[in-house]
């Protein structure tokens, strides 16, 4: 696991400390796991499932009850039909000159448009570049394979996988009836596309696999529904930048400097061992049964090929960024590493922080002393 160390200086001035330990103890202003089980916060499995098949809506208002909404419809009503929605759009907001600029940019075969990963920019990537750093990816053997083609008989025996887990469930009643709507009823082939990141040297791509419709793509949403309480009740849980800004208002430092520095998980989606991620998940009381939520899992995280450029791969390690339980899953494994590792510290996806009292360790001793990322994942 890679760590990139950034630092803080923190004077007297900024607030006061009460206490000796070397290592500061964060608690923050959130509700404790046992709140998140209780009635009043959590979501029952029977309302998770019915959400994922949500039914249209037929309710429509009555006239004659309320004038104004009665002319509001009628008006609207009568501007849609004067659009003629059939008739193609002539009209554009651009001069001619740029968008027969774009249409050409977008017709091109030797580059490729992206979103950039940060900061909201398109990226124009020249299309060679873009293949080179995906298969620079994809090439590494400790989180990827590639596979020969995946035929669709394997697809339906990968489906067929999915319905007798969930069958078992019901008859079991590890789960209610309404566990068939985890089942995709036609599921598709994921696909791999790079983001880049132009915020870092070399403008490296975060690998995203689109998992919409995929065969695993409810059971995701499933687990991610139900782990998100779970993980507001860590002790290291921060919420956003305003709830990290409160948790260093209330700390008081009294006559002596603190450094603070945090660290940045380097892809820390793909690095997390699948044996030790499942055992982060049973750390957990949840509901369902445990067995049955690790089984849910373990299927989440296997069944996950996925085809790039006509070449298709099967990920080996890790969890597929593009999957909704990606940040449940990764933040519930940094809080578990963090508590069995000993040491204490604040989270927020992959950035974690420690309090030192003495501003003299260089950086260098403070790196050296991350023996929890051997912890993780043996590396």
């Amino acid at each position: 696991m890679f760590l990139q160390i950034v630092g803080i200086w923190l004077s007297a001035s900024f607030c006061d400390f009460h206490g000796t330990s070397h290592v500061v103890k964060f608690t923050p202003s959130t509700s404790t796991s046992e709140e998140f089980s209780s009635d009043e916060h959590s979501i029952s499995t029977e309302v998770i499932l019915q959400d994922l098949n949500p039914k249209k809506g037929k309710w429509s208002p009555l006239p004659g009850k309320f004038s104004a909404l009665d002319h509001y419809i009628d008006k609207c009503r009568r501007e849609i039909d004067q659009m003629h929605l059939k008739e193609k759009c002539n009209q554009y907001n651009l001069p001619r000159a740029e968008l027969a600029a774009l249409r050409n940019l977008r017709n091109r075969s030797d580059v490729v448009i992206r979103p950039a990963d940060k900061g909201g920019a398109f990226v124009v990537w020249e299309k060679e570049l873009y293949l080179n750093e995906a298969h620079r990816q994809l090439s590494d053997g400790r989180f990827y394979q590639r596979i020969p083609s995946i035929p669709e008989d394997a697809t339906k025996s990968n489906q067929e996988t999915v319905k007798a887990f969930i069958a078992q469930a019901i008859a079991k009643q590890e789960l209610p009836q309404s566990a068939t709507n985890l089942i995709v009823q036609h599921p598709r082939k994921s696909k791999l596309y790079l983001l880049p990141k132009i915020h870092k040297p070399g403008n490296p791509g975060r690998p995203i696999v689109s998992a919409c419709q995929c065969l695993t793509e409810l059971l995701a949403s499933y687990l991610d529904k139900v782990t998100a309480p779970f993980v507001r009740g860590l002790d290291s849980y921060v919420k956003d930048f305003g709830h990290m800004l409160t948790i260093l208002n209330s700390l008081r430092f009294r006559g002596e400097h603190r450094f603070i520095f945090t660290m940045d998980i380097k892809s820390l989606y793909t690095v997390i061992p699948i044996d030790e991620g499942l055992r982060a998940l049973k750390h957990e009381v949840m509901d369902p049964p445990t067995h049955t939520l690790l089984r849910m899992a373990e299927l989440a995280l296997t069944l996950n090929s996925f085809v790039f450029n006509g070449e298709h791969y099967k990920q080996i390690g890790g969890v597929a960024m593009g999957s909704k339980l990606g940040p449940n899953y990764a933040c519930l494994f940094v809080g578990y590493v963090m508590v069995n590792g000993g040491r204490l510290w604040l989270c927020r996806g992959t950035h974690v922080a420690r309090l030192y009292r003495n501003k003299t360790r260089p950086v260098q001793k403070i790196h050296g002393r991350c023996g929890w990322s051997g912890f993780m994942h043996g590396r």
